[in-house]
Protein backbone atom coordinates (compact mmCIF):
# COMPACT_ATOMS: atom_id res chain seq x y z
CA UNK A 1 0.00 0.00 0.00
CA UNK A 2 2.32 2.30 0.91
CA UNK A 3 4.65 1.55 -2.41
CA UNK A 4 1.24 1.78 -4.56
CA UNK A 5 0.42 5.74 -2.74
CA UNK A 6 4.24 6.86 -3.66
CA UNK A 7 4.71 4.78 -7.43
CA UNK A 8 1.37 7.28 -8.14
CA UNK A 9 3.12 9.95 -6.55
CA UNK A 10 5.94 9.39 -8.40
CA UNK A 11 5.54 8.12 -11.91
CA UNK A 12 2.28 9.50 -12.42
CA UNK A 13 1.39 12.82 -10.24
CA UNK A 14 4.67 14.15 -10.64
CA UNK A 15 5.91 12.18 -13.96
CA UNK A 16 9.98 12.43 -12.77
CA UNK A 17 12.29 12.49 -15.32
CA UNK A 18 15.87 10.48 -14.51
CA UNK A 19 18.92 13.49 -13.91
CA UNK A 20 16.64 15.49 -11.61
CA UNK A 21 16.27 16.72 -8.05
CA UNK A 22 13.87 15.56 -5.51
CA UNK A 23 13.75 16.31 -2.03
CA UNK A 24 11.35 14.06 0.51
CA UNK A 25 10.44 14.24 4.52
CA UNK A 26 10.69 11.99 6.69
CA UNK A 27 13.01 9.80 4.19
CA UNK A 28 13.88 6.72 6.53
CA UNK A 29 10.57 5.56 7.47
CA UNK A 30 7.69 4.11 5.60
CA UNK A 31 6.22 6.51 2.36
CA UNK A 32 9.22 8.49 2.46
CA UNK A 33 11.53 5.64 2.87
CA UNK A 34 9.72 4.10 -0.10
CA UNK A 35 9.82 7.47 -2.44
CA UNK A 36 13.59 7.71 -1.46
CA UNK A 37 14.59 4.02 -2.53
CA UNK A 38 12.20 4.84 -5.36
CA UNK A 39 13.45 7.68 -6.85
CA UNK A 40 17.24 6.86 -6.45
CA UNK A 41 16.76 3.34 -8.70
CA UNK A 42 14.64 5.82 -11.29
CA UNK A 43 18.03 8.11 -11.87
CA UNK A 44 17.10 11.11 -9.85
CA UNK A 45 18.92 12.93 -7.01
CA UNK A 46 17.25 12.46 -3.76
CA UNK A 47 17.59 14.61 -0.46
CA UNK A 48 15.78 13.30 2.28
CA UNK A 49 14.81 15.29 5.30
CA UNK A 50 15.66 13.04 8.35
CA UNK A 51 15.23 13.68 12.56
CA UNK A 52 18.57 12.28 13.84
CA UNK A 53 21.86 10.59 12.45
CA UNK A 54 20.84 6.85 12.36
CA UNK A 55 18.12 8.23 10.14
CA UNK A 56 20.77 10.16 7.94
CA UNK A 57 23.04 6.78 7.72
CA UNK A 58 20.01 4.54 6.77
CA UNK A 59 19.44 7.22 3.95
CA UNK A 60 22.74 7.22 2.37
CA UNK A 61 23.19 3.72 2.24
CA UNK A 62 20.75 3.59 -0.14
CA UNK A 63 22.08 6.20 -2.47
CA UNK A 64 20.48 9.56 -0.73
CA UNK A 65 21.44 12.27 0.82
CA UNK A 66 20.24 13.49 4.26
CA UNK A 67 19.84 16.68 5.78
CA UNK A 68 18.50 16.73 9.35
CA UNK A 69 15.52 19.46 10.39
CA UNK A 70 16.75 18.84 13.75
CA UNK A 71 20.12 20.70 13.52
CA UNK A 72 20.11 23.82 15.61
CA UNK A 73 21.00 25.98 12.99
CA UNK A 74 17.03 25.30 12.09
CA UNK A 75 15.32 23.26 14.48
CA UNK A 76 13.04 26.45 14.81
CA UNK A 77 12.24 26.86 11.45
CA UNK A 78 9.36 24.58 11.11
CA UNK A 79 6.31 25.98 11.59
CA UNK A 80 3.41 27.05 9.52
CA UNK A 81 3.67 30.85 8.18
CA UNK A 82 2.80 33.06 10.79
CA UNK A 83 -0.92 34.96 10.16
CA UNK A 84 0.99 38.58 11.17
CA UNK A 85 2.14 40.07 7.80
CA UNK A 86 5.13 41.85 9.07
CA UNK A 87 6.65 37.97 10.02
CA UNK A 88 6.12 36.55 7.22
CA UNK A 89 9.62 38.51 5.53
CA UNK A 90 11.40 36.76 8.94
CA UNK A 91 10.50 33.60 8.53
CA UNK A 92 11.61 33.18 4.97
CA UNK A 93 14.61 34.31 6.26
CA UNK A 94 14.56 31.66 9.01
CA UNK A 95 14.39 29.03 6.23
CA UNK A 96 17.31 30.62 3.84
CA UNK A 97 20.03 27.99 5.02
CA UNK A 98 17.81 24.79 5.20
CA UNK A 99 17.23 25.29 1.72
CA UNK A 100 20.85 26.15 0.91
CA UNK A 101 21.61 22.98 2.63
CA UNK A 102 18.97 20.99 0.37
CA UNK A 103 20.41 22.53 -2.98
CA UNK A 104 24.06 21.54 -1.65
CA UNK A 105 23.11 18.29 -0.81
CA UNK A 106 21.01 17.66 -3.86
CA UNK A 107 23.56 19.22 -6.00
CA UNK A 108 21.67 22.08 -7.58
CA UNK A 109 17.87 23.42 -7.58
CA UNK A 110 15.26 21.48 -6.48
CA UNK A 111 12.95 20.30 -8.91
CA UNK A 112 10.23 17.76 -7.04
CA UNK A 113 9.27 17.74 -3.40
CA UNK A 114 7.22 14.97 -1.99
CA UNK A 115 5.72 16.18 1.39
CA UNK A 116 3.44 14.32 3.93
CA UNK A 117 4.22 15.41 6.99
CA UNK A 118 1.46 18.13 7.36
CA UNK A 119 1.28 21.58 8.29
CA UNK A 120 4.85 22.10 9.72
CA UNK A 121 7.14 20.80 7.44
CA UNK A 122 5.05 21.41 4.45
CA UNK A 123 5.79 25.41 4.14
CA UNK A 124 9.39 24.60 4.56
CA UNK A 125 9.52 21.88 1.84
CA UNK A 126 7.59 24.10 -0.58
CA UNK A 127 10.80 26.84 0.18
CA UNK A 128 13.39 24.09 -0.96
CA UNK A 129 11.65 24.19 -3.85
CA UNK A 130 13.15 25.65 -7.15
CA UNK A 131 11.97 28.05 -9.83
CA UNK A 132 9.52 26.15 -12.48
CA UNK A 133 9.18 23.13 -9.80
CA UNK A 134 6.22 20.98 -8.58
CA UNK A 135 5.55 19.87 -4.98
CA UNK A 136 3.04 16.81 -4.38
CA UNK A 137 1.70 15.63 -1.07
CA UNK A 138 -0.63 12.80 0.53
CA UNK A 139 -1.58 13.02 4.25
CA UNK A 140 -0.73 15.59 6.96
CA UNK A 141 0.45 14.13 9.90
CA UNK A 142 0.76 16.80 12.10
CA UNK A 143 -1.93 19.01 11.10
CA UNK A 144 -4.15 20.34 7.47
CA UNK A 145 -4.10 23.79 7.52
CA UNK A 146 -1.13 24.53 5.71
CA UNK A 147 0.55 27.54 4.22
CA UNK A 148 3.37 28.63 2.44
CA UNK A 149 4.90 31.56 0.97
CA UNK A 150 4.45 32.65 -2.57
CA UNK A 151 7.52 32.60 -5.41
CA UNK A 152 8.59 35.46 -7.52
CA UNK A 153 7.70 34.98 -11.26
CA UNK A 154 4.62 36.26 -12.84
CA UNK A 155 3.02 35.30 -16.40
CA UNK A 156 0.15 36.08 -18.59
CA UNK A 157 -3.93 34.46 -18.41
CA UNK A 158 -3.23 33.16 -22.01
CA UNK A 159 0.08 31.25 -20.68
CA UNK A 160 -1.79 29.89 -17.75
CA UNK A 161 -4.46 28.99 -18.97
CA UNK A 162 -2.22 26.74 -21.86
CA UNK A 163 -0.56 24.96 -18.80
CA UNK A 164 -3.75 24.48 -17.20
CA UNK A 165 -5.17 22.68 -20.43
CA UNK A 166 -8.16 24.83 -20.59
CA UNK A 167 -10.69 23.90 -23.33
CA UNK A 168 -13.65 24.82 -24.91
CA UNK A 169 -16.53 24.16 -23.15
CA UNK A 170 -14.92 23.72 -20.04
CA UNK A 171 -16.07 26.18 -17.19
CA UNK A 172 -14.15 28.25 -15.76
CA UNK A 173 -14.41 30.35 -12.46
CA UNK A 174 -12.64 33.99 -12.43
CA UNK A 175 -12.24 36.05 -9.45
CA UNK A 176 -12.42 40.03 -9.77
CA UNK A 177 -11.30 42.64 -7.66
CA UNK A 178 -8.61 42.53 -5.75
CA UNK A 179 -6.28 45.25 -6.59
CA UNK A 180 -9.02 47.07 -8.71
CA UNK A 181 -8.69 50.21 -10.30
CA UNK A 182 -10.64 52.96 -8.11
CA UNK A 183 -12.46 50.24 -6.60
CA UNK A 184 -14.25 49.07 -10.12
CA UNK A 185 -11.73 47.98 -13.14
CA UNK A 186 -9.47 45.00 -12.93
CA UNK A 187 -7.56 44.84 -15.73
CA UNK A 188 -6.07 41.71 -15.08
CA UNK A 189 -9.86 40.19 -14.48
CA UNK A 190 -10.75 41.37 -17.55
CA UNK A 191 -7.70 40.41 -19.62
CA UNK A 192 -8.66 36.64 -18.04
CA UNK A 193 -12.16 36.72 -19.52
CA UNK A 194 -10.98 38.16 -22.61
CA UNK A 195 -8.63 34.91 -22.95
CA UNK A 196 -11.42 32.77 -21.44
CA UNK A 197 -13.88 33.81 -24.24
CA UNK A 198 -11.86 33.21 -26.95
CA UNK A 199 -11.22 29.74 -25.88
CA UNK A 200 -14.63 28.89 -25.86
CA UNK A 201 -14.81 28.73 -22.05
CA UNK A 202 -18.29 28.53 -20.00
CA UNK A 203 -17.47 31.79 -17.87
CA UNK A 204 -18.47 32.53 -14.42
CA UNK A 205 -17.40 36.01 -12.84
CA UNK A 206 -16.96 36.65 -8.95
CA UNK A 207 -16.77 40.11 -8.05
CA UNK A 208 -16.32 41.72 -4.71
CA UNK A 209 -18.95 44.58 -5.29
CA UNK A 210 -22.61 45.48 -6.76
CA UNK A 211 -20.57 48.41 -9.16
CA UNK A 212 -18.33 46.05 -10.19
CA UNK A 213 -20.79 43.42 -10.98
CA UNK A 214 -22.39 46.07 -13.15
CA UNK A 215 -19.34 47.17 -14.61
CA UNK A 216 -18.47 43.98 -16.13
CA UNK A 217 -22.14 43.35 -17.30
CA UNK A 218 -21.54 46.59 -19.13
CA UNK A 219 -18.32 45.36 -20.73
CA UNK A 220 -20.77 43.34 -23.33
CA UNK A 221 -18.14 39.89 -23.66
CA UNK A 222 -21.62 38.15 -24.82
CA UNK A 223 -23.17 34.56 -23.99
CA UNK A 224 -19.95 32.93 -23.10
CA UNK A 225 -19.86 34.66 -19.76
CA UNK A 226 -22.78 33.33 -17.66
CA UNK A 227 -23.23 35.53 -15.03
CA UNK A 228 -21.74 37.35 -12.41
CA UNK A 229 -21.75 36.91 -8.62
CA UNK A 230 -21.17 39.37 -6.07
CA UNK A 231 -19.72 38.82 -2.58
CA UNK A 232 -21.14 42.34 -1.32
CA UNK A 233 -24.87 40.82 -2.27
CA UNK A 234 -23.87 37.47 -0.56
CA UNK A 235 -23.20 39.36 2.54
CA UNK A 236 -26.17 41.57 2.41
CA UNK A 237 -28.36 38.81 2.10
CA UNK A 238 -27.34 36.13 4.80
CA UNK A 239 -25.79 38.80 6.90
CA UNK A 240 -24.10 37.58 10.31
CA UNK A 241 -24.21 34.08 8.82
CA UNK A 242 -21.56 34.79 6.44
CA UNK A 243 -18.01 34.77 6.48
CA UNK A 244 -16.10 36.28 3.22
CA UNK A 245 -13.17 34.60 1.55
CA UNK A 246 -10.13 35.37 2.99
CA UNK A 247 -7.69 33.30 5.10
CA UNK A 248 -7.94 29.34 6.16
CA UNK A 249 -8.65 29.90 9.67
CA UNK A 250 -6.09 28.59 12.09
CA UNK A 251 -7.74 24.58 13.83
CA UNK A 252 -8.02 23.10 16.16
CA UNK A 253 -5.64 20.08 16.84
CA UNK A 254 -7.28 17.27 14.45
CA UNK A 255 -6.00 14.59 16.80
CA UNK A 256 -6.54 15.81 20.14
CA UNK A 257 -9.77 18.13 19.34
CA UNK A 258 -11.03 15.80 17.17
CA UNK A 259 -15.17 17.42 17.44
CA UNK A 260 -13.69 20.99 17.70
CA UNK A 261 -12.12 20.40 14.24
CA UNK A 262 -14.80 18.88 12.65
CA UNK A 263 -17.01 21.96 14.03
CA UNK A 264 -14.69 24.54 12.53
CA UNK A 265 -14.49 22.61 9.50
CA UNK A 266 -18.12 22.54 9.21
CA UNK A 267 -18.53 26.18 9.97
CA UNK A 268 -15.86 27.36 6.66
CA UNK A 269 -18.41 24.90 4.78
CA UNK A 270 -21.43 26.72 5.82
CA UNK A 271 -20.40 29.96 6.10
CA UNK A 272 -18.22 30.70 2.87
CA UNK A 273 -18.19 27.57 0.94
CA UNK A 274 -21.65 26.99 0.27
CA UNK A 275 -22.91 30.46 0.09
CA UNK A 276 -20.37 31.23 -2.67
CA UNK A 277 -20.74 27.18 -4.32
CA UNK A 278 -24.70 27.93 -4.78
CA UNK A 279 -24.26 31.42 -5.86
CA UNK A 280 -22.03 30.55 -8.26
CA UNK A 281 -23.37 27.05 -9.26
CA UNK A 282 -26.64 27.61 -11.35
CA UNK A 283 -24.26 29.63 -14.19
CA UNK A 284 -21.84 26.43 -14.67
CA UNK A 285 -24.22 23.80 -14.59
CA UNK A 286 -24.71 21.76 -17.76
CA UNK A 287 -25.60 18.00 -18.48
CA UNK A 288 -22.30 17.20 -17.66
CA UNK A 289 -21.88 18.63 -14.61
CA UNK A 290 -25.39 18.83 -12.29
CA UNK A 291 -23.17 19.95 -9.15
CA UNK A 292 -21.96 23.58 -11.24
CA UNK A 293 -18.20 23.40 -10.36
CA UNK A 294 -15.68 24.87 -12.22
CA UNK A 295 -12.77 23.09 -13.83
CA UNK A 296 -10.58 25.97 -13.54
CA UNK A 297 -10.57 29.07 -11.19
CA UNK A 298 -8.70 32.26 -11.96
CA UNK A 299 -7.68 33.29 -8.84
CA UNK A 300 -5.80 36.54 -7.82
CA UNK A 301 -2.87 37.79 -5.91
CA UNK A 302 -3.64 40.16 -3.23
CA UNK A 303 -5.98 37.95 -1.13
CA UNK A 304 -5.77 35.15 0.04
CA UNK A 305 -8.78 33.03 -1.66
CA UNK A 306 -7.13 29.82 -1.77
CA UNK A 307 -9.24 27.60 0.77
CA UNK A 308 -12.21 28.80 -1.33
CA UNK A 309 -10.80 28.17 -4.66
CA UNK A 310 -9.78 24.52 -3.97
CA UNK A 311 -12.95 23.51 -1.93
CA UNK A 312 -14.58 24.89 -5.53
CA UNK A 313 -12.94 23.61 -8.37
CA UNK A 314 -13.51 20.18 -9.44
CA UNK A 315 -12.27 17.31 -7.61
CA UNK A 316 -9.32 14.95 -9.50
CA UNK A 317 -9.36 17.33 -12.51
CA UNK A 318 -9.73 20.27 -11.34
CA UNK A 319 -7.13 23.53 -11.01
CA UNK A 320 -6.78 27.13 -9.48
CA UNK A 321 -4.83 29.31 -11.29
CA UNK A 322 -2.56 32.30 -10.61
CA UNK A 323 -0.68 34.81 -12.88
CA UNK A 324 0.37 37.35 -10.91
CA UNK A 325 3.46 37.78 -8.79
CA UNK A 326 3.09 36.30 -5.58
CA UNK A 327 5.96 36.83 -3.81
CA UNK A 328 6.34 38.39 -0.44
CA UNK A 329 2.06 37.14 0.17
CA UNK A 330 1.11 33.99 2.23
CA UNK A 331 -1.36 31.17 0.97
CA UNK A 332 -3.86 29.14 3.32
CA UNK A 333 -5.95 26.21 2.15
CA UNK A 334 -6.94 22.88 3.50
CA UNK A 335 -4.63 19.94 3.05
CA UNK A 336 -7.66 17.46 2.49
CA UNK A 337 -9.30 19.55 -0.58
CA UNK A 338 -6.12 19.18 -2.51
CA UNK A 339 -4.32 15.75 -1.66
CA UNK A 340 -7.98 13.85 -0.79
CA UNK A 341 -9.23 15.00 -3.74
CA UNK A 342 -6.56 15.20 -6.72
CA UNK A 343 -6.64 19.17 -7.12
CA UNK A 344 -3.63 21.27 -8.80
CA UNK A 345 -2.48 24.44 -7.82
CA UNK A 346 -0.32 26.27 -10.90
CA UNK A 347 1.35 29.43 -10.60
CA UNK A 348 3.58 31.30 -12.59
CA UNK A 349 7.11 29.63 -10.84
CA UNK A 350 5.56 26.62 -9.03
CA UNK A 351 3.27 24.09 -8.80
CA UNK A 352 1.39 21.84 -6.13
CA UNK A 353 0.13 18.64 -6.90
CA UNK A 354 -2.46 16.58 -4.45
CA UNK A 355 -1.95 12.71 -4.93
CA UNK A 356 -3.73 9.96 -3.08
CA UNK A 357 -3.52 6.29 -3.27
CA UNK A 358 -3.59 4.91 -6.83
CA UNK A 359 -5.47 2.72 -9.47
CA UNK A 360 -5.69 -0.60 -10.23
CA UNK A 361 -3.98 0.15 -13.87
CA UNK A 362 -1.23 1.73 -11.91
CA UNK A 363 -0.55 -0.70 -9.24
CA UNK A 364 -0.51 -3.50 -12.28
CA UNK A 365 2.36 -0.68 -14.20
CA UNK A 366 4.13 -0.68 -10.30
CA UNK A 367 4.08 -5.06 -10.57
CA UNK A 368 5.98 -4.00 -13.76
CA UNK A 369 8.66 -1.83 -12.18
CA UNK A 370 9.24 -4.70 -9.21
CA UNK A 371 9.30 -7.48 -11.91
CA UNK A 372 11.75 -5.39 -13.89
CA UNK A 373 13.73 -4.29 -11.07
CA UNK A 374 13.57 -0.84 -10.91
CA UNK A 375 11.75 -0.66 -7.78
CA UNK A 376 11.32 -3.64 -4.77
CA UNK A 377 9.24 -3.69 -2.06
CA UNK A 378 10.68 -2.84 1.22
CA UNK A 379 10.55 -6.39 3.43
CA UNK A 380 8.20 -5.88 6.58
CA UNK A 381 9.32 -7.32 9.57
CA UNK A 382 6.36 -9.17 11.46
CA UNK A 383 5.38 -8.78 15.08
CA UNK A 384 3.16 -10.72 16.97
CA UNK A 385 -0.26 -9.38 17.70
CA UNK A 386 0.28 -9.15 21.28
CA UNK A 387 2.93 -5.85 20.20
CA UNK A 388 0.17 -4.53 18.42
CA UNK A 389 -0.22 -1.14 20.98
CA UNK A 390 3.70 -0.69 21.10
CA UNK A 391 3.72 -0.59 17.29
CA UNK A 392 1.31 2.16 17.12
CA UNK A 393 3.16 4.00 20.09
CA UNK A 394 6.65 3.80 18.23
CA UNK A 395 4.80 5.45 14.73
CA UNK A 396 3.05 8.12 16.54
CA UNK A 397 5.68 9.14 18.52
CA UNK A 398 7.74 8.48 15.09
CA UNK A 399 10.33 5.70 16.28
CA UNK A 400 10.23 3.39 14.23
CA UNK A 401 11.69 1.76 12.18
CA UNK A 402 12.81 1.89 7.98
CA UNK A 403 10.41 -1.13 7.61
CA UNK A 404 6.83 -1.73 7.34
CA UNK A 405 5.16 -3.62 9.53
CA UNK A 406 3.04 -7.14 9.11
CA UNK A 407 1.42 -8.20 12.76
CA UNK A 408 0.48 -11.42 12.40
CA UNK A 409 -2.53 -12.79 14.25
CA UNK A 410 -2.70 -16.65 14.42
CA UNK A 411 -0.27 -17.75 12.20
CA UNK A 412 2.00 -20.20 13.69
CA UNK A 413 4.56 -19.51 11.91
CA UNK A 414 6.49 -17.40 9.57
CA UNK A 415 7.13 -18.34 6.11
CA UNK A 416 3.56 -20.41 4.94
CA UNK A 417 2.67 -19.84 1.11
CA UNK A 418 -1.05 -21.70 1.08
CA UNK A 419 -4.40 -22.47 2.85
CA UNK A 420 -2.96 -25.99 2.67
CA UNK A 421 0.35 -25.43 4.28
CA UNK A 422 -1.66 -22.92 7.23
CA UNK A 423 -3.87 -25.80 7.77
CA UNK A 424 -1.23 -28.17 8.95
CA UNK A 425 0.69 -26.01 10.50
CA UNK A 426 -1.88 -25.24 12.62
CA UNK A 427 -2.79 -29.11 13.11
CA UNK A 428 1.29 -29.51 14.10
CA UNK A 429 0.95 -26.70 16.63
CA UNK A 430 -2.49 -27.92 18.34
CA UNK A 431 -1.26 -31.73 18.33
CA UNK A 432 2.10 -30.63 19.77
CA UNK A 433 0.08 -28.64 22.77
CA UNK A 434 -1.50 -31.69 23.70
CA UNK A 435 1.34 -33.77 23.09
CA UNK A 436 -0.01 -35.88 20.37
CA UNK A 437 2.86 -37.62 17.57
CA UNK A 438 1.38 -36.77 14.11
CA UNK A 439 1.81 -38.95 11.64
CA UNK A 440 1.47 -37.34 7.66
CA UNK A 441 -0.03 -38.97 5.33
CA UNK A 442 -0.08 -38.17 1.58
CA UNK A 443 -3.21 -37.95 -0.65
CA UNK A 444 -2.88 -36.42 -4.01
CA UNK A 445 -1.02 -32.92 -4.16
CA UNK A 446 -2.66 -31.36 -1.24
CA UNK A 447 -2.03 -33.57 1.92
CA UNK A 448 -3.44 -34.38 5.45
CA UNK A 449 -2.88 -35.07 8.61
CA UNK A 450 -3.88 -37.10 11.03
Amino acid sequence: MTLGTIHRALYHTLDIEPNKRLFVEGASTGTGYDCLRSAVSSGLNVVGMVSSEERAARVEAVGGKAVDRKDPQWAQAFTPVPDDPAEWANWEAQGASFVAAAEAAAGGSIDYVVSHAGETAFPRSFQTLGDGGVLTFYGASSGYRFTFMGKQGSSTPSKMFTRAGLRAGQSLLIVYGPGAEDGIVDRVAIEAIEVGCQRGAQIAVLVDTVPQREFVNSLGFGAQVKGVVSLEEIERRLGDDYDPPGPFAEMPNPFTESQAFKEAVRLFSDRTLKPIGSAIAPFLRNTLDKRGLPDVVFDRAGRDGLALATSLVKPNVGKVIYAEELSGQRFTFYAPQVWMRQRRILMPSAEIRGTHLNTAREFAEMQGRIAAGQIDVLPALARPIEDIAEIHQAMWENRHGGANYVVTHALPRMGLKTKDELYRAWALRDAAERGEVITKVETGSAGALR
